[in-house]
Order: structure tokens, then C-alpha cells, then sequence
């Protein structure tokens, strides 16, 4: 991979280029996107040699895709309507590009659509001054305009000086490729705006004083991933627009001022609250299971709504949480794991009840009342 600082970019055989939608979600002025579409045959390869291009993302019918022969790849240049397709806020002022090194990137993937082939940059780390960093969607190199398709693992971790940072949706093929470490230990951030559907592993860990995360792709799945958030203990305000898939184990384990996480998109599957000491609001939205031990030592926690919709509760998913003293559960048949709900432990015992628990439930014939029956916990129907 050769430097772009130190050596001009040479010219690739390109068939299609691919980015998917930068900046989608929180303006509301987001617009579909979509990609360029390849043919399957490698022969059209020696036929399309060009200096890499100004790249965008277009979406070819069948009949489009049936005009290229053989002999023909389909290659599409940047435009300014192509730009709007990014859904780059006007007001967007991108951090200079001075302020990063960065390398060409080349790679070639086979996807059900054909030969995929990537052309951008990568952005390696950020060697700047500046404490608001708003990560750029194009670098020009040599009078070109690169798409950036990538922020490689800990490009900004460790750093001190920065102390906000925006995102865009740096992706392509379906997944996000802002990698994992990314921000990892930069103790000076406080407030994070993230374009991308996904938090990758450990991608904030440790940044102590981040206070605000906000996740504002509202047209793409997501998911966030091991300890993304771990150990930000500054963390009051969580707000999620995507629609979240899942979010795994540890992913903001031990964040103790976590007061509120909201996802308005939903989030099919939870866990990864584990030590959320000051939790006192979570809404569940279009979840379907919540793991073991989502929620354990909550204490912050009173009281807890789990819509019908949720097919089953983890053993121990409120495992430790001391004052939750309500719990309601919506669905008849919603499974419930072992020491689920009501039990902490103590110097001398793993389990010792919580004193006063209620459980409202579908009545007697739910699991939850069974769960109720079982450890000797009060339980009534709703609206009782």
C-alpha cells in the first residue's frame, strides 16, 4: 500500500466502485443510496484501465445492467447530484485533510452481484491539533477526489487532545469499516455523533469522559459490538436512531453514570449493561430476547416494562438490581431464565431475595406468574 503524501496514486482497473450512504439519519434530509452494481465476467477487466476516479454510489436496473456487454464494465463518475446521494450536510466542514495520514486502499471481493472492486483511502491516524475532529467523506489527492472507505483499528487511540468527534457511515459491501479500537483511551472526549449503523469492538473503550453518544442512521441495520463502550464512566446519555440488531456482551459494561439509553429504532436482541449503576430509563423497543444477565447490577433500576413481543429473558438478566421493585411482563409465553429477576448477593449467600417485589403478569396461566409462584414472589395481573 503506498503512501498518498509521499507518492502519487497510480492508476487501477476499475469496475464498479462502491460507498454506501455517508450521513444518513439524524437532518432528516436523508435520501436512499445504494450501489453500483458489477458484471460477473473478469475478461471486462483489461477492458476498463482508468485513472482512478472521483466515486459515488449508483444503483443499475437489470435492463442497465444488460447494456454492458462483455467487453464493457460500467463506470461511473462523481457528480454534484451523486453528492447529494451521501446526504452530506451543507454545513458540514470536514477536518482538514493535513490533519491525518492515510494510505491508498485496494481490494476486490466476489458478492452475489458479481466482481466488486474498492478504490478509496484509508485514514491511519490522526496527527492534528484540532479538539472538535469531523472526520472528512473525501481526501483529494493529486487534483483527485478519493472516497474515504476506511478508518483503521486504534487510528485515533490513545489520543488526549480531542474532545469531540462525528463519524460519517465510512462503510461499504453492507459493514462498516470504521475498525475496532478506533477511539479507543482518548480520555479528552466528551461527545460522540456517529453516521455509522454500527460501534465496533472496543471502539470507545476506556474514553472516561465521554458524556454524550449519539447514533443517527436511521436507514441502515446495525449492531454494536463487545466492550464498544466499556469503561466510559462519564457516559449519562445514551440516544440510538438506527435500528439495532444486537447489542453484545459487555458492549457498555461498568458505564456507572449511564442514567438513560434510548433506541428509538428498537433493538432485537440486549445484554451488555452489566455494572450500569445510575440506569434508570430503557426503553425496549421491537426486542425479541434479552440475554442472561443484560441488566445485573442495575440498582438503580425501580422498575421495568417487557413488552409481549420478548420471547425470553436470559438467567440473571436482573440479576444484583437491589431497588427493582416492579416488573411487568406483557407477554404470556415470554420465557424467563433461572434468578431472572428478585435476587442479589450478599457477604455470605449468592442469593438472598429482594424484599417486596411484585411481578405483574398475563395471569395464571403465564410464565411469569409461574416464575412468581416459584420464588415465592407477589404476583398480580396487569391492571390489577
Amino acid at each position: 500500500m503506498t503512501n498518498c503524501k509521499s507518492k502519487a496514486i497510480f492508476s487501477v482497473l476499475v469496475i464498479a466502485v462502491l460507498t454506501t450512504s455517508l450521513f444518513s439519519g439524524c437532518s432528516g434530509q436523508g435520501q436512499e443510496t445504494s450501489a453500483v452494481q458489477s458484471t460477473n465476467d473478469t475478461s471486462a477487466v483489461s477492458q476498463a484501465e482508468s485513472t482512478p476516479q472521483k466515486s459515488s454510489t449508483l444503483q443499475m436496473s437489470s435492463e442497465q445492467e444488460q447494456e454492458y456487454s462483455d467487453n464493457e464494465a460500467p463506470f461511473v463518475e462523481w457528480s454534484d447530484e451523486n453528492r447529494e446521494k451521501f446526504n452530506v450536510p451543507a454545513d458540514y466542514q470536514p477536518t482538514s485533510n493535513d490533519a491525518f495520514e492515510y494510505s491508498e486502499y485496494n481490494n476486490t471481493t466476489l458478492t452475489g452481484n458479481g466482481r466488486l472492486d474498492i478504490h478509496g483511502i484509508v485514514i491511519t491516524k490522526y496527527t492534528g491539533t484540532d479538539t472538535d475532529v469531523r472526520i472528512p467523506v473525501t481526501i483529494t489527492e493529486g487534483g483527485v477526489e478519493y472516497t474515504v472507505v476506511e478508518i483503521s483499528d486504534s487510528a485515533f487511540a490513545n489520543n488526549t487532545i480531542i474532545k469531540s468527534v462525528t463519524v460519517p457511515n465510512i462503510s461499504y459491501d453492507g459493514r462498516s469499516r470504521v475498525l475496532h479500537s478506533a477511539f479507543r483511551g482518548c480520555t479528552s472526549l466528551e461527545k460522540a455523533t456517529l453516521y455509522t449503523p454500527f460501534a465496533a469492538q472496543d471502539m470507545f473503550n476506556g474514553c472516561t469522559s465521554l458524556k454524550e453518544v449519539v447514533m443517527c442512521n436511521k436507514t441502515e441495520k446495525g449492531t454494536i459490538e463487545d466492550r464498544a463502550f466499556s469503561d466510559c464512566s462519564s457516559l449519562k446519555e445514551f440516544i440510538c436512531d438506527n435500528h439495532m440488531e444486537q447489542i453484545s456482551g459487555n458492549a457498555f459494561n461498568n458505564c456507572s453514570s449511564l442514567e438513560k439509553a434510548v433506541f428509538n429504532g428498537g433493538v432485537e436482541s440486549v445484554t451488555g449493561f452489566q455494572g450500569c449503576s445510575s440506569l434508570k430509563t430503557f426503553e425496549f423497543k421491537d426486542t425479541r430476547i434479552i440475554k442472561g444477565g443484560a441488566f445485573e447490577g442495575c440498582t438503580s433500576l425501580t422498575e421495568i416494562t417487557i413488552p409481549e413481543m420478548v420471547e425470553e429473558i436470559g438467567s440473571r438478566a436482573f440479576y444484583n438490581c437491589t431497588n427493582l421493585k416492579k416488573i411487568t411482563v406483557e407477554g404470556k409465553d415470554t420465557q424467563i431464565g433461572s434468578n431472572c429477576f428478585g435476587f442479589y448477593p450478599t457477604d455470605t449467600k449468592d442469593y438472598e431475595k429482594v424484599e417486596g417485589l411484585v411481578i405483574y403478569n398475563a395471569g395464571k396461566l403465564s410464565k411469569a406468574h409461574a416464575y412468581a409462584v416459584a420464588q415465592e414472589f407477589t404476583s398480580r395481573t396487569i391492571g390489577s
